[in-house]
């Protein structure tokens, strides 16, 4: 029964939990963010609505079976300059970014400023991996016919009023922030009512695992203290032809 104090050392360390990963919930403020953090997280209220902005990032530790474990970090909505250097800094210590959409907003200019912000400090720091944005479309339930809330829709091909106009905004939301429409998801997770295509957010995001467990890795790494000077080495592994170009930069 004897246990030597080395191997109990390593025990007690393999007891300790692991870094979880860090999905960051983003978007402008009353896109719906903190109604998708609560429907993911099951825990739907029904007086969300009537709830403050939320004012500062805010972590919730969520638990699904046959996930990881998980931090989805529900962010303040951007609206200045300053919100979107402060959501860039915080995507770099993310592995996955669900951006939330209002299916009933046009004004889209702060989303396009802060997806090319987060975008363009990737792309300046190849040694880690950009995080997969998962853009979710928020508030269908809003879109003419306004009286009309009779799910599931089609909305590939439904020729029904609500179908065509989902149908409408993913594609104007596609083009205006750089996305492929099949790649958004459109949800409803209005107060008071049962959560529609949540699912589907959990099915994209058990997707994009392999993806988020990749940017956790590079992540950790360059955050360890001491760590393995990893920028330094790829841009040394590059200029001494040991390395693709083309897989320093991702």
């Amino acid at each position: 029964a004897y246990v030597t104090g080395e191997t109990a050392a390593d025990r007690a360390a393999m007891a300790q939990p692991a870094e979880p990963l860090r999905f960051l919930v983003a978007g402008q403020t009353g896109a719906g963010k903190s109604s998708l953090v609560n429907a993911l997280a099951e825990d739907v209220h029904a007086a969300v609505d009537v709830l403050p902005a939320t004012r500062d990032f805010t972590p919730y530790e969520v638990q699904r079976e046959g996930m990881p474990q998980l931090f989805i970090i529900d962010s303040p909505g951007v609206s200045s300059e300053e919100d979107i250097d402060r959501l860039a800094d915080k995507a770099m210590e993310s592995d996955l970014i669900l951006w939330v959409v209002s299916a009933n907003r046009a004004d889209r200019d702060q989303d396009h400023a802060a997806l090319d912000a987060i975008r363009r400090r990737f792309r300046d720091s190849p040694e880690r991996v950009p995080p997969v944005i998962i853009p979710v479309v928020t508030h269908i339930d809003r879109l003419r016919p306004f009286a009309e809330w009779d799910p599931p829709y089609d909305v590939a091909s439904g020729e029904a009023g609500k179908a065509r106009s989902i149908r409408d905004a993913m594609t104007a939301i596609a083009s205006d922030l750089g996305f492929d429409v099949g790649d958004l998801v459109p949800v409803m997770v209005s107060a008071g009512a049962r959560p529609y295509n949540v699912d589907l957010v959990w099915a994209r995001l058990a997707g994009a695992l392999t993806a988020a467990k990749s940017a956790q890795l590079l992540r950790s790494i360059g955050d360890a203290e001491g760590g393995l000077r990893l920028k330094q080495v790829l841009g040394q592994a590059v200029k001494g032809g040991r390395l693709a170009v083309s897989l320093f930069r991702g």
